[in-house]
């Protein structure tokens, strides 16, 4: 028997990146899988390749009515939840004072507001349940140690780590653990995002991979890994932390630093 045999999980930002690792991962071992994102399309050619094991939804994670439809979906379709991983997220590459406030307030939902509906209504369906449930945020490294232009993305990812501490504080009583992962540059649609804004495209990627002083971006899969570790018995002690997943970067003096 996998690890997540017979498990439901709710996963957003699912339709690529970090998101489609994670449920490939989990579909892999056994779960069965509510995939959430935004962009349909993509959304529909992914959830393909699990059949019967993932059932998505097309919708923005930080909009209730979607995330009502989630957990209706995990409860209809699979019988049950035991597992949350709330990846979407969104970023903005501009100056506080070029910052409007519709970005601001769209950054702020989907990476704050977005995982702490879902996550309360995860927890309201373990204690409803009986049943020791596992949540994992997607942080980032910016929650720690930033560079400009981040503010809306660095606040609410900092953020973000509150509220991992504070719902692993609520939640200790019923057994279900709550902690984030913080992914350092991995390849993923947000980063070809930034890169795709750059003159030079193919320099903007290698600098972006120096950043890291393993000197290079981590793949999706490197990622999701360590989610699923979080997720897992194996992490039955664990709550209330966050892991970083970010080839040393917070480990260097100063961010961004370049490595060769």
């Amino acid at each position: 028997m996998t690890r997540f045999e017979g498990r439901v999980g709710i996963v957003t930002g699912a339709a690529s990146g970090i998101g489609l690792a994670v449920v490939r991962a989990l579909v892999d071992e056994g779960t069965n899988v509510v995939m959430v994102d935004v962009d349909d399309a993509s959304l529909r050619a992914a959830a393909a390749e699990f059949g019967p094991a993932a059932v998505a939804i097309a919708g923005d994670a930080s909009d209730p009515a979607v995330v009502d439809e989630a957990l209706d979906q995990a409860a209809s379709r699979f019988g049950r939840l035991d597992l949350v991983h709330a990846n979407a997220g969104i970023g903005v590459d501009k100056r506080a004072v070029d910052l409007s406030l519709d970005e601001w307030t769209q950054v702020i939902g989907v990476n704050l507001t977005g995982p702490f509906l879902l996550a309360r209504g995860a927890l309201r369906v373990f204690e409803r349940d009986g049943r020791r449930g596992a949540i994992v945020f997607t942080s980032s490294p910016h929650a720690l140690a930033t560079t400009q232009a981040t503010s809306a993305y660095a606040s609410s990812k900092a953020a973000l780590l509150g509220l991992t501490r504070t719902l692993a504080l609520e939640a200790a009583a019923q057994g279900t653990r709550v902690n984030a992962v913080l992914p350092g540059p991995t390849a993923t649609r947000m980063i070809d995002a930034f890169v795709e804004l750059s003159p030079e495209p193919d320099v903007a990627r290698a600098r972006f991979a120096r950043t890291a002083p393993l000197g290079r971006l981590a793949t999706p899969g490197e990622i999701a890994a360590a989610v699923l570790f979080l997720l897992s018995d194996a992490a039955s002690f664990v709550t209330g932390t966050s892991l970083a997943v970010d080839g040393g970067l917070l480990a260097a003096m100063a961010t961004p630093v370049e490595y060769t």
